[in-house]
């Protein structure tokens, strides 16, 4: 029985912190009319986005959709790691450490209205070390 919770409780974070992902309002770009807008920062125009936009991307703001990416291949192998254990275990735990360390970096890249990404990044993190603890007591 606690094994399976163990088991359980990381794929619940995770999907949790997918569902804050796909929010309008998890992640922003900011945009200035002019060169001289750029000084002060209370001048631009923000634009919120979600984890999933490729618009971040496109605006050299790679880790949010990275991060959201391999939180849903995490979720995909959590799944399909219920058939094949012991060959997927390994590969989740590489992905949740990897989303909990970019989630950090998405974290320190939208400072500027943080209470989402410290929401995912708290998530994720929580997320990695129960994987990390289910890979050591199974």
């Amino acid at each position: 029985m606690k094994g399976k919770i163990v088991s359980i409780i990381p794929l619940v974070l995770v999907m949790a912190a997918i569902i804050l992902m796909m929010l309008p309002t998890s992640a922003y770009l900011a945009f200035s009319d002019a060169p001289e807008d750029r000084v002060n920062p209370d001048d631009r125009i923000i634009v919120f986005y979600p984890y999933f936009s490729g618009t971040l991307y496109g605006f050299a703001k790679f880790a949010p959709p990275i991060t959201a990416y391999l939180s849903v291949i995490l979720v995909l192998l959590h799944c399909v790691g219920v058939v094949i254990k012991k060959r997927l275990r390994k590969a989740a735990l590489v992905i949740s450490h990897a989303c909990a360390v970019l989630a950090v970096f998405s974290l320190l890249s939208l400072l500027r209205h943080p209470l989402l990404p410290a929401c995912i990044a708290l998530l994720l993190s929580v997320s990695a070390l129960l994987y990390a603890v289910r890979k050591r007591t199974v």
